[in-house]
């Protein structure tokens, strides 16, 4: 499964394995403890881009 780096505008990354950016961004925001719908600081804030192994 590919990996992705996923950052968030306060300057936080995380690396996680997902199947899309999509997942990736969602998965982040579960790990961070963030609702994926929240509009500043949820999936529509964040950039995933994927690591190359």
């Amino acid at each position: 499964m590919p990996q992705y780096e996923v950052k968030a505008p306060s300057g936080r990354k995380l690396v996680v394995e997902a199947r899309d950016s999509s997942q990736a961004k969602r998965l982040a925001c579960k790990k961070w403890g963030i609702k994926p719908s929240d509009y500043w600081c949820g999936v529509t804030s964040l950039k995933a881009k994927k690591v190359n192994s």
